[in-house]
Parts: structure tokens; sequence; C-alpha cells
């Protein structure tokens, strides 16, 4: 009758035990899962980087102008963003108003700008068209 009304106090061996095998397995879990996160957080910013880059030179190309624009077609430069190198390219042609994936073509009246945007992470590639009217 003593011992049922002695009070419990503190945790076991067994419990103490579980308590650390259960932290030396959710620890490295959660280290392998903030890891994870932080390296896709930085991978989305190489892809808003390439895109801005991309969104800049194509913009870049639509201020020359309808007639003025093909100076571009072939150019290439490099730029760095946060210790991040990006190589970017444009083609400059005219295609067809029914196909504007298709071939280039003369004398259309409107020009597809692509841009292409390369860095460690893989390519990005910004479209724009450009009309003559």
């Amino acid at each position: 009758m003593i011992s049922m009304l002695r009070r419990k106090e503190g945790f076991t061996l067994i419990e103490v035990i579980l308590i650390i095998v259960i932290t030396a397995i959710a620890i490295p879990v959660l280290i392998y899962v903030l890891g994870q996160q932080a390296r896709f957080t930085v991978d989305n910013e190489k892809v808003v980087n390439a895109a801005l880059l991309g969104q800049d030179l194509v913009e870049l190309v639509r201020s020359e102008g309808y007639a003025t624009a093909d100076v571009y077609n072939g150019y290439a430069d490099t730029k760095t963003l946060s210790s991040v190198q990006y190589s970017r390219s444009a083609e400059v042609c005219e295609v067809n108003a029914t196909d504007l994936d298709g071939t280039c073509s003369l004398g259309t009246g409107i020009k597809r700008i692509t841009v292409t945007v390369t860095s460690d992470l893989g390519s990005t590639q910004v479209v724009s068209l450009l009309a003559d009217f």
C-alpha cells in the first residue's frame, strides 16, 4: 500500500535511452532537409538572375527599334552576379506571322528576339517579338 502512495518522479533509464535514439535519428534528418532547402533556394536565385539578365538584354534589343535590332544578332557577353558567371547570347531574325517558332524569313515585319542565358545550372531562354507597325 505504501508503494502505491509513493509518487513516481523522473525518467527511467529506458525512457532516457529512447529519447536519445529518437533524437539521434531526427537531428540528421532535419539537417539534411534544411540543407536541401538551402540548396534549392540558391538554385532558384540563379534561375531568377538568369531570367532577369535575359529580360535585360531583350529590352536592350527592343529599345533599338525594328530597323536596327539586327545589330544584336549574334551578340554575346558575360555578366557576374553574386559570384556566379552568366553567359548571354542573342539571336534576332524575322519570322512569319503564322509560324513564330519557325525558321527565319525576310520581309515579314516581325522579328523574334531570342536571348539564351547560361550558367552552371543550365540554360534559360527569353523570347520576345518586335513588330514593324
